[in-house]
C-alpha cells in the first residue's frame, strides 16, 4: 500500500494519478525473480566476465506504466523511462546479489525475494525520481533519487560515483564526480570493486555543422566479453522486451538474457565526438535507431558500504 503526500494530491494531475495506478496495479500480475543463473565467470585472462545474471527486467513500456503515466500525456505508445528502470534494474541486483545491499526498500518485491511486481515498482522510481513521460529524467534529479533511496533504506555510508567529463558538480548525499572521460577498463575494475555498472550513452549529430550531443540513454551493464582491441557488453536496455528465445550461452554453460553491445575506441572518426565525451562507440542499443554516432558519455557506479 502506497502513502501519499497530502501536498502531491492538491495536484490534480498527480491526483488522476493515484485513481489511475491504483486501477492498474489492481490488474497487474506479480512475475517470478530468476535465481538459476550462476553469478560470475571470471578468469585469468578475463576473456569473461558476468557480474551476474539479471533476476528480472524493468521495460520502460510496459503497457502497465504506459496505462498509468500515458494518460498524462498526449503519447500512449512509449515513455522516456530509462533512467528510473535502469535505476531499478540496478537496485534490484544490489538487493539480491550483494549482502550489503539486502536491506533496500523497493517496492513491489515480496518479502520472500522470489517474485517482483514490475509495475508498482516502476510506479514508485517515475515518482521519486521525478521523471517526465515526454523528456525524461535530470541528472540531480536522478541522483538524489538514488540517495534518498539509500537513506530511506537505512544505509549512512553509499556510493553513487559518476565517471564523467560534465561538470555534474550536484551536492548529494553519497554523490561524488571523477571528472575524466571513462574508459573500457573503469568496467572491469567497477566490477572487481563490487559495484553496479550504469552506462550513460549519448548520441551525437551534426545537424548544424556541429557535432553535439542531441539524446541520451541510460543502460545497465551487466558483464563483458572480450572482442578484439574493444569490448562486447552484456546490457540490460529498458527500450528493450526480453523473451526466452533471447538467452545465450556463456561460457560456464548457463544462459542469460542480455542486449550484446559492441564497445569499440573510435580512431580515425574520433575527432567527430565533443571533447566532453569518451571516443568509444556503442552499438546495438535501440537509440542505434535514431543515429550511427552513438558514444559513452558516463559510467555511475553504485554501491553500499
Amino acid at each position: 500500500m502506497f502513502v501519499y503526500d497530502r501536498r502531491v494530491l492538491k495536484n490534480p494531475m498527480l491526483a488522476l494519478l493515484v485513481v489511475l495506478s491504483s486501477s492498474v496495479l489492481a490488474q497487474a500480475q506479480q512475475i517470478p525473480i530468476r535465481t538459476d543463473w550462476t553469478k560470475a565467470v571470471q578468469n585469468g585472462t578475463y576473456t569473461q566476465w558476468i557480474n551476474h545474471a539479471p533476476p528480472a527486467y524493468l521495460w520502460q513500456n510496459e503497457p502497465g506504466t504506459i496505462q498509468i503515466f500515458g494518460q498524462i500525456s498526449p503519447s500512449n505508445a512509449a515513455t522516456n523511462f530509462c533512467v528510473p528502470a535502469t535505476i531499478g534494474t540496478a537496485l534490484l541486483n544490489q538487493k539480491l546479489f550483494t549482502k550489503k545491499s539486502t536491506r533496500l526498500k523497493l517496492a513491489g518485491v515480496e518479502e520472500s525475494k522470489k517474485s517482483i511486481h514490475t509495475v508498482q515498482l516502476m510506479k514508485d522510481l517515475v515518482i521519486q525520481c521525478k521523471s517526465d513521460v515526454k523528456i525524461g529524467t535530470s541528472n540531480d534529479d536522478a541522483f538524489a533519487c538514488l540517495s534518498a533511496i539509500y537513506k530511506a533504506s537505512g544505509y549512512a555510508d553509499f556510493e553513487i560515483k559518476l565517471i564523467s567529463n560534465n561538470n555534474y558538480g550536484f551536492v548529494i548525499p553519497g554523490y561524488t564526480l571523477e571528472r575524466r572521460k571513462p574508459t573500457l577498463k573503469d568496467i572491469l575494475q567497477a566490477f572487481q570493486e563490487g559495484y553496479e555498472v550504469i552506462g550513460i550513452a549519448v548520441r551525437i549529430d551534426n545537424r548544424d555543422g556541429i557535432w553535439k550531443k542531441v539524446g541520451s540513454h541510460w543502460f545497465n551493464i551487466m558483464g563483458f566479453g572480450n572482442k578484439g582491441s574493444g569490448l562486447e557488453l552484456y546490457a540490460i536496455d529498458s527500450t528493450a522486451r526480453y523473451n526466452k528465445q533471447d538467452e545465450f550461452n556463456t561460457i560456464d554453460g548457463s544462459k542469460a538474457l542480455f542486449t550484446t553491445l559492441t564497445a569499440q575506441e573510435m580512431t580515425s572518426d574520433a575527432s567527430i565526438v565533443p571533447e566532453i565525451f569518451a571516443p568509444i562507440r556503442i552499438k546495438g542499443l535501440r537509440l542505434d535507431e535514431l543515429g550511427p554516432n552513438v558514444v559513452l558519455g558516463s559510467l555511475l557506479l553504485l554501491k553500499t558500504n
